[in-house]
């Protein structure tokens, strides 16, 4: 029994390489198990060793190591005229044109451009854009507004009836406030409430989703020609991803300024509520002002 090796060729830019490989064939060996089982069988029925027997064993004998030998011997790729013959065509062809299997392939070309130097890694910045009281280390947004000189009919109820207004309008349905939001409510002096919101955040420029909910603790005091703000107790109602439909997991806004993980998420919730709290606050600016009103004798004039 013959067993010849296929010669198999490479092409690698302008060289050939002349290697060999030699295949294992699984069913080759199956193919002699099952004679080697079938003789011997005949072999136990019989109880003598017929040539057939004999010839069949050493057949399968010679054949398995003859393959093992061919293997060794064959294991590894190419013999010595190739490897001869390619070393040759590899320095020959490395010396004339620069390209090779290693590190010289192109090496002139390589030197000469060496392409778009890679970007430099920034560090990200976290945002700094939210008011941290002093006192109670709680993020608040609070301001006093003196409108004495600029506002001619800025009286506390004058003043009151306009933040009532818009606040029933944007908070509520025009009418009233959510029971749950009240905290106190006194005519031309304060409103206090506990607004609770659905939470936006902005993942990119061109999109928008809702990340739970947020409340907060809002503070309005009125008098004649002057009014103060004070927006603070901020909390994002984290939904509960593995806990029931609606529930939500209390945070602190605090939190997310000091934790390590997650920061530009966290950065997200706090510029979403940001955006939202300066959005409440120049609303309230503008109704605070006298509406802009036409003096009829100066029309005619």
């Amino acid at each position: 029994m013959q067993i010849n090796s296929d010669v198999i060729r490479f092409k690698s830019g302008l060289q050939f390489i002349q290697k060999s490989q030699i295949w294992r064939v699984p069913f080759l060996y199956i193919f002699a198990h099952f004679i080697l089982m079938l003789q011997l069988n005949k072999m136990i029925q019989n109880y003598k060793l017929t040539k057939v027997c004999i010839w069949s064993v050493l057949t399968m004998v010679f054949m398995f190591t003859y393959t093992n030998l061919k293997a060794q011997d064959w294991g590894d790729w190419g013999n010595d005229e190739a490897t001869e013959d390619s070393t040759e065509l590899d320095s020959t062809t490395q010396e004339d044109s620069g390209f090779g299997w290693g590190d010289g392939f192109g090496e002139e070309e390589s030197k000469d451009d060496k392409g778009t130097p890679p970007k430099p890694l920034v560090k990200y910045e976290r945002l700094d854009i939210i008011p941290v009281d002093t006192l109670t280390k709680l993020i608040t947004y609070t301001a006093v507004h003196d409108v004495e000189n600029s506002c001619e009919y800025c009286t506390s109820d004058s003043l009151y009836f306009r933040a009532k207004k818009y606040l029933l309008t944007k908070f509520g349905d025009g009418k009233k406030f959510p029971k749950k939001w009240i905290i106190e409510d006194l005519v031309n002096q304060r409103i206090l409430l506990n607004v609770r919101l659905p939470l936006w955040i902005e993942p990119n420029a061109s999109s928008k989703k809702q990340e739970g909910e947020y409340e907060y603790k809002f503070q309005l005091w009125i008098r004649d020609f002057a009014y103060k703000y004070k927006f603070t107790h901020i909390v994002h109602q984290d939904p509960v991803v593995a806990g029931k439909p609606g529930t939500f997991t209390p945070v602190y806004l605090e939190y997310y300024l000091k934790n390590k993980t997650k920061v530009r998420f966290t950065d997200m919730i706090l510029s979403a509520i940001d955006r939202d709290m300066k959005e409440l606050i120049a609303d309230i600016v503008k109704i605070m002002k006298d509406p802009v009103t036409v003096d009829l004798d100066e029309e005619d004039f």
